[in-house]
């Protein structure tokens, strides 16, 4: 992937620490399905999800940069976590965004038994259910057709420990590996019927690799809460 220099000066920041590392594409490549760079950024704005006061993927206020056959946006506030993604006339989507438990000045004063690096269930949750929200929407528009293929990965995992945003302890749940990988391929029929189940998926996927399998229906409760936006 040729990069700016601005985009190469984001990624090597957001890889410093840890990061989710996005791709969505249609399992059908077509060089051209977006017909011009205009429809790419109408198509991505129209298809954007906000149910936590915080776009997915973030596109307001965002500069976006245009080239051959692709968009790309690098947000990068201090008083958040950085981002950069990028969306070709393909239908592909690449974003690579920090983890927030990283950037939060919140996580510092977590309870000893769980020293940093962390991963938060209910933010793992979310941004699940955000990026298969974000795809059934990019479905929506006929931009993932036949299907889909989306990739999801936590990296800089390594020692990471698993917690709970109600400080209940868990237990030490600590990731073994440095890359934590959940991949799906999809129809274009179910990722519009079922995101939020798939969502559920991805997450319980992730929390496997730390040993920890939390009941669904508590998960279910958590992303119905998203969802309707009462967090």
């Amino acid at each position: 992937m040729t990069l700016t220099t601005k985009s190469q000066e984001i990624l090597e920041k957001i890889h410093q620490r840890g990061y989710w590392r996005v791709v969505i594409r249609p399992t059908e490549f077509k060089r051209d399905r977006l017909s011009s760079l205009k429809e790419c950024e109408e198509t991505l704005k129209a298809s954007v999800v906000n149910f936590r006061l915080e776009e997915y993927p973030y596109v307001t206020d965002a500069h976006i940069n245009k080239e051959n056959d692709w968009i790309e946006a690098v947000i990068d506030f201090e008083s958040s976590y950085p981002e950069f993604w990028r969306f070709f006339q393909s239908g592909q989507f690449v974003h690579h965004l920090g983890c927030r438990e990283d950037y939060s000045p919140t996580f510092q004063y977590w309870p000893s038994e769980a020293t940093k690096p962390l991963l938060l269930i209910s933010n793992t949750l979310f941004t699940t259910t955000e990026i298969f929200q974000f795809a059934a929407r990019l479905a929506h528009h006929d931009v993932l057709l036949p299907g889909a293929e989306i990739s999801i990965k936590l990296l800089v995992a390594k020692d990471r420990v698993l917690v709970s945003q109600e400080l209940v302890f868990l237990g030490i749940h600590r990731s073994a590996s440095d890359v934590i990988e959940f991949t799906k391929i999809v129809s274009t029929q179910e990722l519009l019927a079922r995101a939020r189940e798939l969502a559920l998926e991805a997450a319980e996927g992730i929390f496997e690799r730390f040993n920890y399998s939390p009941p669904r229906h508590l998960l279910a409760q958590d992303q119905q809460r998203l969802l309707q936006r009462n967090l």
